[in-house]
């Protein structure tokens, strides 16, 4: 992957993450929530411990990113900003899904 569009999904997750938040919050919540601001608002620990097993948590940048990338694999036509929150949801449930 290249650098252009390695920004463009770091970018893109971000603006993910910000529509995510202001989705969970009350308005006047919601209105201070920028993508200059946000980091302010997540959580420190970036992973967590399961079965001695360290994951990322969820809906963390990185996390986003990650799918991305992944429904990107599945779907090269689609374009990066294309991605929404739905599509990742998708991309959870299969996941879920699968190992049930």
């Amino acid at each position: 992957m290249n650098r252009k569009k390695s920004k463009r999904i770091t970018r893109h997750s971000i603006t993910l993450l910000v529509s995510w938040m202001k989705q969970l919050l009350p308005e006047e919540e919601a209105e201070k929530v920028t993508v200059d601001t946000y980091k302010t608002m997540m959580p420190e620990q970036t992973h967590f411990m399961a079965n001695r097993t360290m994951y990322l948590n969820a809906y963390h940048p990185k996390w986003i990113t990650k799918k991305i990338k992944q429904l990107i694999k599945i779907f090269p036509d689609i374009e990066i900003e294309d991605v929404d929150l739905e599509l990742i949801t998708w991309k959870v449930n299969q996941r879920s899904m699968v190992s049930h």
